[in-house]
């Protein structure tokens, strides 16, 4: 009802329930990545959120801000991370206990610090600033440690072309 009602969505777009059905699939093998390659506007956005946060509220646990974070999502620019969020935040409007929280360059990270030390359960953000957090906020290593289950490439070939490899890559050695 929210996504019919607040969000105004009557239907999924094809890729959404291209991606669905294969998320879906991956509960049988949890180790499968998926990639998933569409044209801007296609709803890419929603069809990888909205899978993680059904996961989420069907987890066997009580869950909320305080769980930890379950999903990562690396975004090339702070304006595609910013339209993320707006999307993730749109969505766990329904459930009010889970919160997502955006950490890109230009914010000030004494604010996102205390949101962090709040609790989050969705990290939305750029290369740097996250690689930044893991390596200089204690609280973001103790909530990624415990719970993270989902770690999202977005504009994967982006983050490539301006040079994020390196960053990428170290951010994924701290969280293994």
């Amino acid at each position: 009802s929210h996504l019919s009602e607040k969000m105004k969505i009557k239907k999924p777009t094809s890729i959404q329930k291209l991606v669905i059905s294969q998320f879906s699939a991956t509960n049988k093998n949890k180790d499968k990545d998926l990639f998933i390659n569409a044209q801007t506007g296609s709803g890419k956005t929603l069809a990888f959120l909205l899978p993680i946060l059904s996961r989420i509220l069907n987890m066997n646990a009580r869950v909320d801000r305080k769980s930890g974070c379950f999903a990562l999502v690396i975004a090339p620019t702070r304006e595609l991370a910013s339209q993320i969020y707006s999307v993730a935040s749109m969505l766990t409007n329904s459930c009010h206990y889970l919160v997502p929280c955006l950490l890109i360059g230009g914010e000030r990270k004494k604010s996102e610090k205390a949101r962090l030390r709040k609790g989050c359960n969705f990290i939305i953000g750029t290369p740097g600033r996250i690689l930044d957090h893991l390596q200089n906020t204690k609280v973001i290593k103790e909530q990624l440690g415990l719970s993270l289950r989902y770690v999202v490439l977005d504009e994967g070939d982006k983050l490539m072309e301006l040079g994020f490899e390196e960053t990428i890559t170290d951010i994924l050695q701290i969280l293994h």
